[in-house]
């Protein structure tokens, strides 16, 4: 039978009452949409690569970096996907970001070029709000949002790469105004429906989940993001001598958009696989570093069969962003999970910006050379991520030995010297026999204990209202009207099994 909880949280994703999760996911794939569909056509002139562009996107990582993880530190839910100014004035921003990119003419290139870098890392807030407001739904649905928005890009990027300009460009508009809009529409659909949610037992809230944990520390997750960000813009600028607005162009931006959206269904399919935390780790620390390195070597050697791999490539670039999107997932409690994803996010940002930065300053520096010094910092950097990316996974995994023989060794101490021996068992019945939701399991036995609600709220990360909504669903479901009550009725079982 299925607990109270778990269906409303059936009737609120339910195929008939989920519009609001629907109109979420697509304002999501608009708003990533909305920052590379100026390429989605293969014929038209937009604003170009300038250092001014370069130079402010490098500067406005660091302070996006810096405002935001510090903002984030002192107010860890800010609820930013309920402050509908501010998305308002989000949405005006990516609005008037595809604006200059579309119509480069109206200001000088210069101008332009950094105005856009400063929109579009201002429109970056945008996401940290949607990860909120997806983070409440839980895990799995989080991982299921950001993939099925992949599928959405993928199919806009088919849809306007074959469609003439006039119909293209409105298109764009369209798209970037919605990447907001989707956004308030669905959080006025949805209502206050956050205590019903934080209820689900199979969809619990991130932050809430202990199993949740990170194997590496933020900072070398940061460092493979910036490295990997790094050579992505070294191999999109390996294809630019391809593009000839036409057939070539064609076939490399519908390419992209398959890529895209196969790695939009693996993720999907994987879902459950994303759950536990050391396949996490593993793509993380191994899988998405040997691919990158490996398609930046081959585009040294792949002269015209670059276009081969773009699919793989695009693959990789959506799997660098599904794992920002993961990293408020598989993080530490040292770490609030908007801090973390702000971390990562900005790192990424700095590592493509710097890039570009870097290339501007070795190709004026080595003109006339017989070998770009630019090429040789490439393969460093490839090399770098490697060993990095080899050191991480190496740690993590002597880590989770560590942590498996402290258990063990508590384990063997707790079965001896543990004053509430027994408890546990007590517990697990009561549970059962109640149907208590997991959370609502694992709240029971602290309080069985004669803990404190601010007590239960720092051992499991969890809000104060939660906890107290919790207690009343645990004192309803086992008839009983007081904390003392409850330590009654779990020692009567206890003594009734001994």
């Amino acid at each position: 039978m299925r607990t109270r909880s778990t269906q409303k949280q059936g009737e609120l994703l339910g195929s008939s009452d989920k519009r609001w999760y629907d109109l979420a996911v697509l304002g999501l794939a608009c708003y990533f949409s909305s920052g590379e569909i100026y390429r989605y056509p293969a014929n038209l002139n937009v604003l170009q690569e300038s250092f001014p562009r370069s130079l402010t996107a490098l500067i406005t990582a660091i302070l996006f970096i810096a405002i935001t993880v510090y903002v984030f530190k002192r107010n860890p839910r800010p609820k930013l996907y309920k402050r509908t100014g501010l998305l308002w004035l989000l949405g005006a921003a990516i609005v008037m970001r595809t604006c200059v990119v579309l119509m480069p003419h109206l200001m000088p290139a210069g101008m332009a070029g950094a105005l856009y870098a400063a929109l579009k890392t201002f429109a970056v807030i945008l996401l940290v709000a949607y990860l909120e407001f997806f983070l409440e739904l839980g895990r799995k649905t989080a991982i299921s949002a950001f993939g099925i928005a992949c599928i959405i890009i993928g199919a806009l990027q088919l849809i306007a790469s074959m469609m003439p300009n006039v119909v293209a460009i409105p298109l764009m508009m369209i798209v970037s105004a919605f990447a907001s809009v989707g956004l308030i529409i669905a959080v006025s659909m949805r209502g206050d429906g956050d205590e019903v949610l934080n209820e689900a037992d199979e969809n619990a809230p991130i932050e809430d989940d202990e199993g949740t944990k990170s194997k590496l520390t933020l900072a070398s997750t940061c460092a493979v993001l910036a490295l990997a960000a790094f050579l992505f813009q070294c191999i999109h600028r390996s294809w630019l001598p391809l593009q000839d607005d036409g057939v070539v162009s064609l076939l490399i931006q519908n390419s992209a958009a398959c890529g895209t959206m196969l790695a939009g269904c693996l993720i999907i399919w994987l879902r459950d696989i994303w759950c536990d935390d050391s396949a996490a780790e593993f793509c993380k620390s191994l899988l998405l570093p040997l691919c990158v390195a490996a398609m930046g070597f081959a585009s040294f050697f792949g002269g015209s069969s670059v276009v081969l791999y773009v699919i793989p490539f695009n693959i990789a670039q959506k799997l660098a962003l599904f794992l920002i999107w993961l990293a408020p997932m598989v993080n530490t409690r040292a770490f609030p999970p908007l801090v973390a994803f702000c971390w990562c996010q900005g790192w990424y940002m700095f590592g493509g910006s710097l890039q570009r930065v870097m290339r501007y300053l070795l190709d004026t520096s080595a003109e006339g050379a017989a070998v770009n010094p630019m090429v040789w910092l490439e393969i460093a950097c490839m090399i770098l991520l490697l060993i990095v990316a080899l050191f991480s996974y190496i740690i993590s995994m002597m880590q989770q030995l560590v942590q498996q023989r402290t258990a063990e060794d508590v384990a063997a101490t707790t079965v001896v010297t543990d004053p509430f021996a027994g408890y546990e068992e007590a517990c697990d019945r009561l549970a059962e026999r109640y149907e208590l939701t997991r959370r609502e399991r694992e709240v029971l036995s602290y309080l069985s204990r004669g803990r404190t609600a601010a007590h239960i709220t720092q051992e499991l990360v969890l809000s104060e209202n939660t906890v107290r909504t919790h207690t009343r669903h645990i004192y309803r479901k086992l008839d009983v009207n007081s904390q003392q009550e409850l330590i009654n009725l779990v020692e009567e079982e206890l003594l009734g099994d001994k």
